[in-house]
C-alpha cells in the first residue's frame, strides 16, 4: 500500500504505525513563482511540497495578495488543496486555477477547479491521486499591507489556538450553522485527559499532547 503524505499537520497515525510505503513530498517538490500576469490576475506556479507558511511569506513579499487568510496554516501545499484548508475569511479552493496530479496508472493529469469540485474541507480528486503542482489566482497589492495582513491573521491564530503545544489541528469539521469547539465546550469536555491526551482548555477543537507522551489510542 502507498500512502501519500505532505506535512502531516492533521495526521494521526495508529501506534503500530502505517503497513506499506509513505510516501512524503517535500523539499523535491517545492518550487514556486510567479508564471504569468493578466490583466485581473497574477497566475502563481507552486508545487505541492511547498510549506504554506513559506508560501505566503513569499507572496506578500512580492506583493501578492489573495493568500493571507492561509498563513497560519503549517501544512503543505498539496495536503491544504486536498482538504480545501482555510479560515473563516477564505479558503485555498477559491484560490486554485488549476491542480497537476499523477494518477493511479502514473498518468499526469490536470484538473480545473471545477472539476475537482471543491466544498467544506474537501476536494473530489479520483482515488490514488498524488498532488504535484498548481495554479493559483492572486492579486496585487502594496507588500506593507499584504505582509501586515499576514501577521494580523496568524496573530489571531496564536491567541486563540493552543499553538505551543504537540497538536494535529482543529479535530472536527463544523456543522452547518455551528462551531464544534463550542459544541464540545457545551458537552463539559473542555480540559478532559485521556491518557497523555488532554482537549485543550484553550480551544476546545484542539487535542494536545503537552506531556509529549500521548499514543495515537489516547487521541482517539
Amino acid at each position: 500500500a502507498l500512502f501519500v503524505m505532505g506535512a502531516g499537520s492533521n495526521l494521526v497515525v495508529r501506534d503500530k504505525g502505517i503497513r506499506g510505503v509513505v510516501l512524503h513530498l517535500g523539499e523535491g517538490f517545492s518550487t514556486f513563482r510567479i508564471e504569468r500576469e493578466e490583466e485581473a490576475q497574477i497566475i502563481v506556479f507552486a508545487e505541492t511540497g511547498v510549506g504554506m507558511p513559506r508560501l505566503c511569506d513569499w507572496a506578500a513579499d512580492q506583493g501578492l495578495t489573495g493568500l493571507e487568510p492561509l498563513a497560519g496554516i503549517p501544512g503543505n501545499l498539496g495536503g491544504v488543496i486536498s482538504m480545501n484548508a482555510g479560515t473563516p475569511e477564505g479558503e485555498i479552493g477559491s484560490k486554485v486555477i488549476s491542480v497537476t496530479f499523477m494518477d493511479k496508472d502514473t498518468r499526469l493529469v490536470t484538473w480545473t477547479r471545477q472539476q475537482a469540485r471543491f466544498e467544506y474541507r474537501q476536494s473530489h480528486f479520483p482515488r490514488g491521486a498524488i498532488l504535484l503542482s498548481a495554479r493559483l489566482a492572486v492579486q496585487r497589492d502594496e507588500p506593507e499591507a499584504v505582509r501586515k495582513r499576514v501577521g494580523g491573521f496568524r496573530a489571531r491564530r496564536v491567541e486563540t489556538q493552543p499553538l505551543n503545544v504537540p497538536n494535529v489541528g482543529s479535530v472536527f469539521k463544523n456543522p452547518e450553522g455551528k462551531f464544534a469547539g463550542a459544541l464540545i465546550e457545551e458537552a463539559g469536555l473542555k480540559n478532559v485527559r485521556v491518557g497523555g491526551a488532554r482537549i485543550s482548555p484553550k480551544h476546545s477543537n484542539f487535542i494536545v499532547n503537552e506531556t509529549r507522551q500521548a499514543s495515537a489510542r489516547d487521541v482517539v
